[in-house]
């Protein structure tokens, strides 16, 4: 048999002992138009078409109050990991080892790490076990670091890692676009230049009280 309806009304692809509205035993395809192959690992694709420019679309509805969620699951845990919505606070949450991992609030958009409740644009919590909040690598000419307090190239203040590289290496503070103190990759500290020739170097009219 390749599909039965139970006397209660399941319907079964693939099985003859549906235990659902809706059970299929075998990988699933659900096509718009074309044709379509899933990868052998897939068990349910769903598909526009093969087109380069469609675009295949899985919606989760929940109420204006509720909740919309993508549960991942193992033999012992229903909600191991997921990607879950709340639709009254907006916010999304991203779960991994059945603890909330990444938070995004929907009123302002804010992202956090290790938080619930972050109240700046990113917040990462590392918690108590010293252990690093950020690692950033890279190749030797790419690797580095900026913070600014604008989203532009004429930013007001701020910080640069640059890469390390044999020519690079250097870690500048910034103020009104010009860099007021620097230091080298070998650990000369510059206020006021950026090319400290001695351990600490200050600029023509600088003083020391």
């Amino acid at each position: 048999n390749y599909m039965i309806v139970s006397s209660s009304g399941e319907v079964g692809i693939g099985t003859t002992t549906p235990s659902e509205k809706l059970e299929v035993a075998g990988k699933a395809i659900i096509r718009r138009t074309g044709t379509a192959t899933a990868h052998s690992d897939t068990d349910l694709l769903v598909t526009d078409a093969t087109a380069g420019s469609s675009t295949a679309a899985i919606q989760i509805l929940g109420g204006a109050t509720g909740h919309s969620n993508l549960q991942f699951s193992d033999t012992d845990s229903y909600n191991q990991g997921g990607i879950l919505y709340s639709h009254s606070t907006d916010t999304m949450t991203i779960k991994a080892g059945a603890s909330t991992a990444i938070t995004i609030t929907g009123s302002n958009q804010n992202v956090g790490i290790g938080t619930t409740a972050p109240t700046t644009p990113l917040y990462v919590n590392a918690g108590s076990n010293n252990q690093k909040i950020a690692t950033f690598t890279g190749n030797n000419t790419t690797r580095g670091l900026e913070i600014t307090t604008y989203q532009e190239s004429n930013h007001d203040a701020g910080v640069i890692l640059d890469a390390v590289d044999p020519s690079h290496g250097t870690l500048k503070f910034q103020t009104s676009t010009s860099d007021a103190m620097i230091i080298t990759k070998n650990q000369n500290v510059g206020i006021g230049t950026t090319t400290p020739s001695e351990k600490l170097e200050i600029s023509s009219g600088g003083k020391i009280k």
